[in-house]
């Protein structure tokens, strides 16, 4: 008789059970190609209120210190070209890019800006790949 009971309640827990492996992924990157950017400062001035817009997208990356770096910011399908946007001493000081429809390859890459002149409200920058 006890037989019975056990019969149905061993067929419920052999049911119950699965083999993780077969489980998939819950999450799915809808855009896998990330481009992980980062702002160095090697100019003599803090940046404030550093911004960098790539397919009209802003990332703002606040205040960075005199010879600090940023921590990298994530983009998806990120363009060649982009705009640069901060502030120095009350100037602003901006790069509005021409279009290109060239993508960037996922990775991670640093813009150096340095070469700041407030006198004649101009800076340099440089994009490099990280390896």
């Amino acid at each position: 008789m006890k037989l019975k009971y056990f019969s149905p309640l061993f067929f419920l827990l052999l049911c119950s059970c699965s083999d993780e492996s077969t489980i998939g992924p819950t999450f799915t990157d809808t855009n896998p190609v990330d481009v992980e950017l980062r702002i160095k400062n090697e100019s003599g001035f803090v940046l404030n209120n550093i911004k960098i817009t790539n397919r009209n997208l802003v990332k703002n990356y606040g205040n960075i210190l005199k010879n600090k770096e940023s921590d990298y910011k994530s983009f998806s399908k990120a363009d060649t070209y982009f705009g640069v946007q901060f502030i120095v001493s009350n100037y602003l000081f901006e790069y509005v890019p021409d279009k290109t429809d060239d993508l960037m390859k996922e990775g991670f890459y640093s813009i150096s800006i340095y070469r700041v002149d407030t006198a004649r409200q101009t800076f340099t920058f440089l994009l490099e790949e990280e390896n």
